[in-house]
């Protein structure tokens, strides 16, 4: 394959998030409306299925990658999504690399904490 190709097509993934649904595979369409419905403030994205449950959204900005990316933690159904920047290392097999930033809440903290 022509390398010129090769590196057109990889920069196509420049602004892209590669993602996993952590705890159960849902169907294509019902993942992407629930995605679309919560990250399109952020702006328009492609949704690619990888193999097994794992997923890429190409964004078209790179803004609108790091909003939904720093903008978590994202549930859908319940589950929780992770999320990383996609790279030309990224292997679907792996959940190495795939983080969601969590709220946790913790009553009657003493306020000197």
């Amino acid at each position: 394959m022509d390398a010129e190709l090769v590196h057109q097509a990889m920069g196509r993934f420049e602004f892209a998030l590669v993602g996993q649904l952590l705890g159960r595979r849902l169907p294509f369409h019902y993942l992407l409306t629930e995605l679309q419905r919560r990250w399109l403030p952020h702006g328009d994205f492609q949704l690619i299925m990888l193999s097994g449950d794992c997923f890429t959204c190409v964004f078209n900005s790179a803004e609108a990658r790091d909003g939904v990316l720093m903008g978590g933690p994202w549930y859908v159904n319940g589950f929780l999504v992770g999320l990383n920047v996609w790279s030309r290392t990224f292997s679907p097999s792996s959940l190495s690399g795939l983080s969601s930033p969590l709220w946790v809440r913790l009553p009657c903290l003493p306020l000197i904490y």
